[in-house]
């Protein structure tokens, strides 16, 4: 009995010590002028069960995520080189470079955040 108790407890220190990371991944389609964002986390349950896609097109401008009780949000960004994105993280908003970049955020806890459309061929962006 004693060793179910120690390996219960040990158990249940583990799971509640871990602080849950979000995962988001950015991608688009110049040419269809669509957006697409994954939404996944680090709990453990299979991916094919936790993976929830978005598709932002026509006259919709953002994907939008609430998240609550979580720590921290990845984001992975795929976009081709010289493309860019408003991030809103509550109401702070900054562009940032979508080319192959990846961001870390850290959350109070109740979060909202906002994944706009890309902006494409902003190169002169780059040489300020």
């Amino acid at each position: 009995m004693k060793k179910l108790t120690i390996s219960v407890a040990i158990l249940l220190g583990g799971v509640s010590a871990k602080a849950q990371t979000e995962y988001v991944e950015l991608s688009s389609n110049e040419l269809f002028k669509r957006s697409y964002a994954k939404y996944y986390n680090d709990s453990g349950i299979p991916l094919e069960k936790d993976l929830e896609v978005s598709i932002v097109k026509g006259k919709l401008n953002y994907h939008w995520v609430e998240y609550k009780n979580s720590k921290k949000v990845v984001i992975v960004c795929s976009d081709k080189k010289y493309t860019y994105r408003k991030i809103c993280v509550n109401d702070y908003c900054y562009i940032y470079n979508t080319n192959n970049q990846v961001y870390k955020f850290n959350l109070t806890g109740n979060d909202s955040l906002k994944f706009y459309k890309p902006v494409f061929n902003q190169n002169h962006l780059e040489n300020e």
